[in-house]
């Protein structure tokens, strides 16, 4: 064990990463259209499995 911080406490968090053919960026209201058709288009494996009551 340390006492050191994992990271200095003046450490900014980056905002945004631009890098070739990838960009993360945090999940905002702008995010909830695009994010919602793709859960509607996307199909569970196990939705038509049948569970026992135990």
């Amino acid at each position: 064990m340390t006492d050191q911080p994992f990271v200095p406490a003046d450490f900014t968090v980056p905002r945004a990463l631009d890098a070739e053919g990838f960009r993360p960026e945090p999940l905002g209201e702008q995010h909830n259209e695009d994010d919602h058709a793709a859960r509607l288009a996307t199909t569970w494996p196990f939705a038509e499995v049948t569970y026992a009551p135990c």
